[in-house]
């Protein structure tokens, strides 16, 4: 019994966390540490482990040490980006709530156009293969090169069996496809068509 009381103890010295939890330790990035603006709408992180900020004053990239901002000054016509999203070809998209879509590879920020539509400033954007989806409250819209498909909005349900007045909570790209929460369930797109997901076992 000495002897366990003994190893213990030694443990305890050597590695505290065995007797303490370890606390896990948090900093609070702002503006002043180089964060574009501290009012950030969303983020990603790419495929070499940068994070990109989506915020009311541009875009912010993160290495884990410093920030490097990109905004009006160096290729974007609107500072307020309101989402981020990583395409398939590792190229990053910006999505402001005013000027479209731009789209950052190599280093350049290029616009990307839309054909033959006027643009509908969404809050959401999810990325599946090379296809853009792009969502608000009372939307849903999908861009394949620059080409826009009408899925759903308060006016119409072309490509879906949306109810009528269906609000748009949220989109997220799973390993089931992409998944439509709504204030009516859920939906998933299964061959290019929205279909509602059966969950008996769920309650209102």
């Amino acid at each position: 019994m000495n002897r366990i009381i003994f190893l213990f103890t030694v443990l305890a010295i050597i590695n505290p966390s065995v007797i303490y939890t370890q606390t896990i330790p948090f900093h609070h990035y702002d503006s002043k540490d180089g964060l574009s603006s501290s009012n950030v709408f969303s983020m990603v992180q790419d495929k070499t482990g940068y994070i990109w900020f989506a915020t009311k004053a541009g875009v912010s990239k993160f290495d884990a040490h410093s920030f490097e901002s990109y905004n009006s000054n160096n290729g974007l016509i609107s500072n307020d980006i309101i989402n981020v999203a990583l395409g398939s070809d590792s190229s990053i998209y910006f999505v402001t709530s005013d000027k479209g879509i731009f789209k950052f590879r190599n280093n350049i920020i290029e616009k990307y156009n839309i054909n033959n539509t006027e643009y509908l400033a969404p809050y959401g954007i999810v990325m599946r293969n090379d296809t853009i989806y792009t969502y608000s409250f009372n939307y849903l819209h999908s861009i394949h090169n620059h080409d826009l498909t009408k899925f759903y909005s308060t006016q119409y349900s072309l490509h879906g069996n949306f109810p009528d007045n269906l609000l748009l909570h949220s989109l997220s790209n799973t390993t089931m496809g992409i998944i439509a929460a709504t204030s009516e369930g859920l939906y998933a797109l299964r061959d290019n068509k929205f279909e509602k997901i059966i969950t008996d076992w769920l309650q209102d």
